[in-house]
């Protein structure tokens, strides 16, 4: 990301009137936005699951059954 920015810099010093750098490094930059926030969603549902595990094995050991077990 770095070295696209520092390109951009480069190219749009050459060529002021071109507004192609411009979306092309707006482009960029929300790609970026948007895979940092997929890595964020996807840790977030990662400790959701955990979590929802952790309450699930304590409604088992205290003897309850979890609505999305089979009946026994």
């Amino acid at each position: 990301m770095r070295k696209l920015c520092e390109n951009y810099k480069l190219f749009s010093k050459l060529d002021n009137n071109s507004n192609d750098l411009d979306e092309l490094y707006s482009t960029s930059l929300n790609l970026s936005y948007i895979r940092d926030d997929y890595e964020t969603i996807k840790h977030e549902l990662s400790v959701i699951k955990a979590n929802r595990q952790i309450a699930r094995d304590a409604l088992l050991a205290a003897g309850f059954q979890c609505p999305d077990d089979p009946p026994t």
